[in-house]
């Protein structure tokens, strides 16, 4: 995979010099240096010279050649890096089984800008990844994968964080941001589908969640035999029935007070959680990590995200054109 990556950045190489050589600027941004917080690194600095005559005027030809001199030395950084990532030396020994896509690194913020992890099925057993960095190939900023809850529990106070096993056929959301103010990386589960109400996660989450009207409710003394009269036991079936997945159910007014104290309990996550955090199948396949960056990471254009070993090994490389 990264023997193509290589062919396909030559390539798309040349068109960014012949786009820049026909008059068609790719970017305009500001010069200097920038420094990104955390554990990023310090992104490189670019001379621009535009102003030739030095006569305080950019025209279209000294806007052209400053250009040009921008991507060439932004392509020449991207080459050297890219060779040095792919000698077979700096391969990781996970590199055979983990492997990265482009989830979304289009974005201009942080919480739409995502890079996937994905585990084979043919990986011997669990790998952790905390501790594994996200690196650019050009600007050198970097993002440690932290630590995140396998049991994302309803209480904060009950949360725990523990280091990030992939097993095999799993898969990393890592989000570049907070995902809409969201407080913790964590692995989904059977009734993370709720969470949705409240947080705008990019890419969404499953919305698939056990349904309340397929609950064991005799355990809930909602029976006929638990109603004085029936067409208050049938009320309460139809209002249980009527309640969406992953939805928080309405209660109706004049619902017998166990049916609605049972809706407002259960239609929830974290009333689902009590439900089923027991079961086997509880939990999903998927991780959501979040870096917790206030800004995006990566680079519009020519830009390379390799993933780090915990020895510095490169397990796998993403570029965009």
């Amino acid at each position: 995979m990264l023997d193509i990556i290589k062919v396909l950045f030559f390539v798309v190489a040349g068109i960014f010099i012949v786009s820049i050589l026909n008059q068609n600027p790719l970017i305009s941004t500001d010069g200097g240096t920038h420094s990104i917080s955390g554990d990023t690194q310090l992104e490189r600095s670019y001379e621009r010279s535009y102003d030739k005559d030095g006569n305080g005027i950019v025209d279209s030809e000294e806007y052209r050649l400053g250009e040009l001199a921008r991507v060439t030395e932004e392509l020449e950084i991207l080459t050297d890096n890219l060779e040095e990532a792919l000698r077979e030396e700096n391969k990781s020994p996970h590199a055979e089984y983990i492997s990265l896509t482009n989830g979304n690194l289009y974005e201009d913020t942080a919480d739409a800008e995502y890079i996937t992890i994905h585990a084979s099925s043919r990986l011997p057993s669990p790998v952790r990844i905390t501790g594994w960095k996200l690196k650019s190939l050009v600007s050198d900023r970097v993002k440690t994968i932290p630590k995140g809850a396998s049991y994302y529990t309803p209480s904060r106070l009950r949360r725990s964080v523990k280091d990030i096993f992939l097993a095999p056929n799993e898969r990393a959301v890592v989000v570049s941001g907070d995902g809409d103010d969201f407080d913790i990386s964590f692995l989904t589960n059977t009734c993370t589908g709720y969470l949705t109400e409240s947080y705008d996660f990019i890419p969404s989450l499953s919305r698939s969640c056990p349904r309340l009207r397929d609950e064991n409710l005799a355990l809930f003394r909602i029976t006929p035999q638990d109603f004085s009269d029936v067409d208050d036991y049938d009320e309460c079936i139809d209002a249980i029935k009527d309640v969406p997945m992953c939805t928080e159910g309405d209660t109706p007014s004049g619902l017998p007070s166990r049916c609605r104290a049972f809706i407002e309990d259960y239609s929830d996550y974290g009333g689902c959680y009590d439900l089923h955090y027991v079961d086997s199948d509880f939990l999903g396949s998927e991780w959501r990590i979040f870096l917790q960056s206030g800004s995006d990471l990566w680079r519009s254009e020519r830009e390379a995200v390799a993933l780090v070993d915990e020895n510095g090994k490169i397990v796998d490389v993403i570029e965009r054109r």
